[in-house]
Formats: C-alpha cells, structure tokens, sequence
C-alpha cells in the first residue's frame, strides 16, 4: 500500500519515519537509533569477566526501559551462546562492537515479541504508530507485515556476521516455539556473491551449500543454508533457473543487497523472494536502503520493517573505515592535460605505496595493508557477453595510459615535474594546485623526476620496461599487464569479454604498439588473490565484482568513470568498498579517532587511512557528490573541479565486468 496522499510528509525520507525501529528503541528507552548510538559509542570492549556485555549493563540503568531485568539477561545468555559458535566476544580474536551487538539485541526482543504473541506485537505497533508524528501517515500494520525484518549496515561494519547471528536467533526461538521452516534460502546478487556466502558460512560453523535443484542438501541434523543468487529464481524452471513455486512457501529467506540484481528487473525479484517466505519469515540486508526508497510503496515497505539502521553516516561519525579526499576532471575536459590529471592520480597512489615500503612495518598494529589502485566503470559487455562499441574504447584508453608510462619516460617525467612544481595547471575550484598540496610527503623525499621515474615503475609495475598483456585463456580468461616479458604480474583486466582486448591489441587496430602473449596453459588467475599478502598486483581493472562485495581491504586510490550515474546503490557500494579499514586490534577505525596516542608518523599513517578518489565524469562525480550528501557527509567531501583544456572526444568509460548471470 502507498503513502496517504492526504497525510504524506514533505520530505520523503527514509530516516525519518522507521516505524519499527523508533518503537523498539522506545521499548529500550531510547527515542531514536541515533540516541542510542550516541550512548554506545566509546563502549569498551566485553571482557572475559563481565557477567554481562556492558550494552546491556548501560540499558538496564536506562530509565523508560519497558523490559523486565529477568527477560533483559535471558537475551544476553542467548547472544553470547550464539556468539560462542560464531567465536565472537570475550576470549576470542574478535569482539562485537557496539552497534554490532545492538543490531543482535534489537533481533532478539523483536523475535520474541513475533514469537510469542504476533497479534500482539501487531496491536502494540500500530499503537505506537497512531500517535507517532511523523510515521502517523504510514498504513497500518498487518500481522502479516511482521514477517519481514531490514537491517542497513554500511559496507565493512560486519553485516556478514551480523546476518550469521540472526540465523542462529530465528534458529533458537522457532525450535523454542515448535515452529518448522522447510528451508533456509540465502539469497545473493550473483554467483560470485553465493561462493563468498559460502566460504563466510563455513567459516562461521554453519552448515551451507550452493542450491542444486537436481540434488539433495546432503546434510544431517540442523538444516543447511541454501545459497542461491536471485538470477536462478523465476516463474518456470529451464536450465539453471528453478520456478520459485516448487521451493515452497514455509522458507527462512536471508536477502544480501537484494536491490543489486539485474537493472530493472527489482520488483519481480522482490516478489519472488516473498514468494519464498509467503508462510515463513525474511531477514533481509543492505547498505543503502536509503538509497532505494524513492517511491513511495518502497518507502512505506522500509519504513515499517528496518529495524536497525547503520548507514555509512553513522559508521563514519562513529570513527570507523578510511577518510577521503576526491578530485573531479569536468566533462570533456581530456587530452595533453588529462594525461597531467591521471599522473597526478599515479603519484598519489605512488606516494602510498611508497610511505607502506618506508614506513609500514612501525604500525603492524593497525592492520595496514598494501595499496591498491582500482579503476572502476560502467558495464562492458552487451546482452551477448560481447564487448561493446564503448567498452572497447574504455579499456583501449586504459591501456594506452599504461603503454604510455612505460614508453615514453622524457615525457612522463616532465608530467612528474609539473605536477609535484604545481605547474601543471592542475587548479582546485577554491584556489591553490590540488595535487602540489597533497603530494606533500612525496616531494620531501626530494628525488628528482629521474629518480622518481625509476623508482615509481619499480614499486607499481616492478620495473622499468615496455608494456606487456598477456591473455589467459582458461576458464573465463584474464589479462595481465607486465613490464616485461618474464616479468612479474603488476595489473589485472578482469571484463567480459577478454578474448576481444587481446585481438585488437594483437591486430594493432587499437593504435597501441604493446606486447601482446598468449597463454593457453593453466596460467594462475590472479584477481581471486588479490587480497593475498604476496599478491603482485598493483592495478586492478574493470572488476564489477568489487561493487557486489568483493571482501578486500587493499583499495587506496580509485579512478571512476561512469559507475552508476543512475544507480544510487551502486555508488555507496562502491564508496563502502574503499574505505574499508581493518584498524587498531581490528577496532575497524581510524586511528584519530581511537582513544590512544598516536603513533609515530602520525600523519604518513593518515595518508594510508586515506581513500583518493579520481572522478572523470562530471556529471557521475555530481551524482556522487549527491548520494554523500543524502547520507550527510557531504561537508566532510571536498569536490574539486580542475580547468584543463579539451581536445579528445569526451565519454571515455572504465570496464565493469558482467557476471554469468548477467548482472549489469
């Protein structure tokens, strides 16, 4: 049902008006999710002699708590057995932190509530609705709406476990109230997605399989989670795709990043899924429901069963993941002073690996790891996984940029000159040479644009040389850049389409008079490493695979081209992947924000918990900025527009690799 038109508020926000988050703060004597944030957020950690986790030692303080003491410790006695299996908490590597333990509490009081008395809970709700405010305008709640929860968690906040505990929790209450499900569906974006679901079960102690529809689960005892990506649920079974009809509808059905399918296709997935649970429950997860929320059924939907929001907004006031500073390259504005641009974005990621090789072994405590530069960009292959007209030229002038460092030293030289003199006429909207300011520590070092030169290929393309692509040709084939023949690997293509690159490079259509090899062996695929300690990769290309969850911690710098002009989602997606941060003892943190003295170099460190990021679309880097400013950060964003001179034509776009199962 839609919002009342008679009643609808002004601003359709999705913040303000969480129904059923604003009603169980209240239980535990709070107003809103950022009051109760506020109050947990300095918590120290459990340790192993606490009775009980000091969350729930400051609620039980709380006055307006509606929740008897006995009932309050019986939810700590169950998280911390759940957590035992998932080995999280006092005694183990890992603790929850406090908003992890929350998003595990508000769960537990809500499922016993459904539990227990549905009709009731439903009664108690719109009670509090009906004299809400700003939520009075929202449809009633119906028994059968209570089936359905929502978590936002911003991305690298622990979503994953988070969901691993939840599933215990449904667990422990539907055998305590003798309720049956058939299954257990996990349900991802894509097959990429299902595998790490895999991997992250296994490692959490629970049973898990990827869904076969000719096969038995194979499992004894508790049932096993069923991982499918949403692509394989359709209305009529062929091939891999199964008619949702014959899964049932007694089903607990977890949802990550439903949102994140194939464009255009999200309200018959939505109404698959819920297929799925018709008489079971949904637990469903994402980092940008606030993203999704423009019309207003979708709002009404959220609006009534997000029960914990933790948006990238709260996860970054709360100190956690890396700060960041962006550039933007205005539309059409390429050629000669383009090519100062990107040298600026190779220094800048050049100045971090190199502050990691001088410096990185005085903060092993705070999980720094190796620098990443990943480029980014739109879909490169057509609905027949062929490369398309501009995907070919995206890539082209990728590889032109790299074949161009390598061969042409006098001039890249010249560019590392200009841009570290502030000469290049590389100028910030507000004043001043953007790239001279931030270069700082780099031009301390005072090596000439010779010594520079040498010094930039050795740590980013392990040496001085010519540019090599190497095509893989085994299972879905990856190019790999080398600096030489017998080279060690320094970047990674991972589109589509790879067979297409290597030929035009090879036939010398795409004006570039790189090497060009072919492997036909059983040649490592790298990009699956990438996360590796001793991973060679430096440069990472055209990986779609990187929005829809890609689990690494490397990403320090980022060029972005034409990543989700109109999708929403995708940008902060994109954004959570590149500040993640592992931090202090895992604290997940930046280090000013610990409650700690610094440590030496201070500053270098920061370099490190920084993400750069390079914009060269305009009208993208606008959108961006936008979504920041949705999720109130955009003061803490600095968006530079640079005035350079024309003389290319304009809409150059970065590779996104499209998935088998067709994920745009």
């Amino acid at each position: 049902m839609g919002l009342s038109k008679k009643k609808r508020p002004s601003a359709l926000v999705l913040e303000s008006q969480l129904a059923l988050n604003r009603y169980v703060c209240a239980c535990f004597g709070f107003e809103t999710t950022q009051d109760l944030l506020a109050e947990f957020k300095d918590l120290r950690d459990e340790t192993p002699g606490d009775t009980w986790h000091p969350v729930l030692n400051r609620i039980a303080e709380r006055a307006g708590i509606t929740l008897d003491p006995s009932t309050l410790r019986q939810y700590g006695v169950n998280i911390r057995a759940h957590s035992e299996q998932l080995r999280i908490g006092a005694g183990h590597l890992r603790n929850w932190k406090p908003h992890q333990y929350i998003a595990l509490l508000l769960a537990e009081f809500y499922l016993h509530c459904w539990f227990e008395d549905t009709d009731e809970l439903c009664r108690k709700l719109n009670l509090f609705k009906n004299v809400g405010g700003s939520i009075r305008h929202l449809p009633d709640y119906a028994t059968g709406d209570l089936a359905t929860l929502a978590f936002q968690s911003a991305t690298g906040s622990g979503k994953t476990l988070i969901m691993h505990a939840h599933l215990l929790q449904y667990r422990h209450y539907a055998q305590r109230y003798g309720r049956t499900i058939d299954n257990i569906y996990l349900v991802t974006p894509d097959a990429d997605m299902s595998v790490q679901h895999l991997r992250e079960l296994r490692q959490s102690r629970i049973a898990a399989g990827l869904f076969r529809k000719d096969a038995s689960t194979g499992f004894a005892g508790l049932q096993p989670v069923q991982i499918i990506d949403i692509h394989k649920l359709g209305d009529q079974t062929k091939d891999v795709v199964v008619d949702v009809r014959e899964l049932g509808t007694r089903n607990l059905v977890l949802v990550d990043e439903g949102h994140l399918g194939k464009a255009g296709t999200e309200a018959v997935t939505r109404q698959r899924r819920g297929k799925l649970a018709a008489d079971g429950f949904t637990l469903e997860y994402s980092a940008t429901f606030n993203q999704i929320v423009e019309k207003e059924e979708l709002l009404s939907h959220y609006s009534k069963c997000l029960l914990f929001d933790y948006s990238y907004r709260h996860f970054y006031r709360d100190g956690y993941g890396k700060d960041h500073s962006v550039a933007n390259l205005a539309a059409g504005l390429q050629d000669a002073n383009q090519r100062a641009y990107q040298v600026g974005a190779m220094l800048a990621f050049y100045q971090q690996t190199k502050v990691y090789e001088q410096l990185g072994r005085n903060w092993a405590d705070y999980n720094i790891t190796r620098p990443l530069w990943v480029m980014l960009g739109h879909t490169v292959t057509t609905a027949t996984g062929k490369l398309s007209v501009k995907g070919r030229t995206d890539i082209i002038e990728i590889i032109r940029f790299l074949h161009w460092v390598l061969d042409r030293r006098e001039e890249v030289e010249a560019q590392i000159a200009a841009v570290l003199s502030g000469d290049a006429g590389l100028l910030a909207d507000t004043g001043g040479d953007w790239f001279a300011e931030r270069l700082r520590w780099l031009k301390s070092q005072a090596l000439t644009p010779v010594e520079m030169y040498d010094d930039l290929c050795q740590k980013l393309f392990h040496g001085v040389g010519s540019l090599h692509v190497v095509y893989l040709t085994q299972g879905q084939g990856e190019l790999h850049l080398k600096s030489s023949e017998n080279g060690e690997v320094f970047g990674v293509i991972n589109v589509g389409a790879p067979a297409e690159v290597h030929k035009l490079l090879k036939e010398g259509n795409a004006g570039i008079d790189a090497y060009t090899h072919r492997e036909a062996g059983f040649a490592e695929r790298l990009f699956g490493n990438v996360d590796a300690p001793d991973s060679p990769v430096n440069i990472l290309i055209g990986a779609r695979k990187f929005i829809a969850g890609w689990n690494s911690w490397r990403v320090s710098t980022m060029t972005l081209l034409n990543v989700g002009v109109s999708q929403g989602p995708q940008i902060i997606q994109m954004f959570g992947r590149g500040v993640r941060l592992k931090g202090l003892g895992f604290s997940l943190k930046r280090h000013k924000q610990l409650d700690t003295p610094p440590p030496e170099h201070s500053p270098e460190l920061g370099l490190l918990e920084t993400l750069n990021i390079f914009g060269l679309r305009a009208d993208y880097m606008k959108k961006f900025k936008e979504m920041l400013g949705k999720e109130q950060i955009g003061s803490d964003m600095e968006l530079l527009q640079i005035p350079v001179k024309s003389q290319l034509p304009g809409d150059i776009r970065l590779p996104m690799l499209r998935t088998k199962s067709g994920a745009a």
